[in-house]
């Protein structure tokens, strides 16, 4: 039998890099096939593992675009007392975007004008008002930003009244949407 000796050549030489190069692309794409998004465990990759300006917007789920939010509701309220609390949030440390939402009802005999707010941290911060006829309905929308220094701190919509009717309110909702 004859022995093939092995002998560095140019040729040689251009043929095992040609064939790399020409296995280079299919071998990285079938590798890429091979790693799903199920093979990422959830949390596992963070921007550190990723680099910078890899990723455009279209490859990530426009849920993910949004803001973190919070959200709180309460039952409906009848016969409303001034500066009782209509609906309460734990609110994390940051700038947030406030905004309250609800309908007040005058079910007593006379018109009545209103201010509502947002009280954070103890400090009151006025943001919307209305005047209600007897008998008659509002809806009622308050927005405000406020930056919270300490975390937890609690977020109320509360108002006050002439007091010279009876309110009732329903619908409430309060949307936290953190800014910064």
């Amino acid at each position: 039998m004859r022995r093939f000796a092995t002998r560095l050549s140019y040729a040689n030489v251009s043929a095992t890099l040609a064939l790399c190069i020409a296995l280079g692309p299919p071998t990285a794409a079938a590798a890429a096939q091979l790693i799903t998004g199920d093979d990422v465990q959830d949390g596992s990759i963070t921007g550190v593992d990723i680099r910078d300006h890899s990723v455009a917007r279209r490859d990530v789920d426009s849920r993910a675009l949004l803001p973190p939010s919070l959200s709180a509701t309460h039952d409906p309220i009848t016969d409303y007392q001034d500066r009782a609390v209509i609906v309460r949030r734990p609110i994390p440390r940051g700038i947030w975007l406030l905004l309250g939402r609800f309908t007040v009802t005058n079910t007593g005999a006379n018109s009545d004008n209103f201010g509502c707010g947002f009280r954070v941290a103890g400090n009151l911060v006025q943001s919307a008002g209305a005047s209600v006829d007897a008998g008659q309905r509002a809806n009622v929308n308050a927005a405000n930003v406020v930056r919270v220094g300490r975390t937890h701190r609690g977020v109320a919509v509360i108002c006050d009244t002439n007091g010279t009717t009876t309110l009732d309110i329903s619908k409430i909702s309060l949307r936290l949407i953190k800014l910064g």
